[in-house]
């Protein structure tokens, strides 16, 4: 299944990212999914009116997301060799 016909699953996990800045890994910000991407994953994420390359470091199966905020989704995993 393409990460195109996700959109309409229940998205159960809680996916936690990192980002590359400066030489430096960010601190994990969570994201949903609807299938557990592993730690070590690339993942091209929305962020602002852009997108991101990030790693994953982290995955919660039945992640209790806080109503309060908007979770953006992972667009994609991406094959790095």
């Amino acid at each position: 299944m393409s990460d195109a016909n996700l959109v309409n699953l229940p998205e159960p996990y809680g996916i936690m990212v990192k980002f590359r800045q400066r030489g430096v890994w960010s601190k994990a910000y969570t994201y949903k999914s609807a299938v557990p991407y592993m730690p070590g994953d690339v993942v091209l994420v929305e962020h602002d009116k852009f997108f991101s390359v990030g790693k994953v470091s982290q995955y919660v199966k039945d992640y209790d997301f806080n109503p309060d905020l908007t979770y953006k989704r992972i667009k994609k995993r991406i094959d790095v060799e």
